[in-house]
């Protein structure tokens, strides 16, 4: 397993709530933020990465926001 797989699963699980329903026997969690969503904001961030500053990819997980950010730039054009 991968790190921004294991990075998705360890959010989901322990840092981002969310809504349990069931339909009949089944149970249904509904997150707010959907996960495709924060797989991309995990690789452009992993993507645009800056290796020579030394500083890790930091992701801060409020009530209304999840944070991600690191001292890369986004590149030319």
């Amino acid at each position: 397993m991968n790190r921004s797989k294991k990075t998705i699963d360890l959010l989901f699980t322990k840092y981002i709530k969310a809504l349990i329903s069931y339909e009949g026997i089944y149970r249904i969690e509904t997150y707010e933020y959907p996960k495709e969503a924060v797989r991309e904001a995990i690789h452009d961030t992993v993507a645009h990465i800056d290796y020579t500053g030394g500083t890790p990819i930091q992701i801060g997980v409020y009530k209304n926001k999840i944070m991600i950010w690191n001292y890369g730039q986004l590149s030319e054009g």
